[in-house]
């Protein structure tokens, strides 16, 4: 799905069609993204080869997305003043 946005370069923020987004919840959300895909290649990569470091490490990047993934919501709950 597609949202469309408009970004108010002056107060940091931007609007869809489900309301307001601050950039700092944007910012986290899409860290957190990329967080969460590296860490499920890196987990199944390290099961595939037998390798528990790798798959450690990509349990803890997964739990480190999910982690601004919440930073970022409560961002956009309170807005950018935390």
């Amino acid at each position: 799905m597609f949202i469309q946005t408009r970004r108010f370069p002056i107060s940091g923020t931007a609007v869809h069609s489900e309301g307001v987004f601050s950039m700092g919840e944007m910012t986290d959300k899409a860290k957190a993204a990329g967080n969460k895909a590296a860490g499920s290649v890196k987990e199944a990569v390290g099961k595939n080869n037998n390798d528990p470091d790798l798959e450690a490490e990509g349990q803890a990047q997964q739990a480190k997305g999910d982690a601004q993934d919440v930073a970022g919501s409560v961002k956009g709950k309170m807005g950018n003043d935390i």
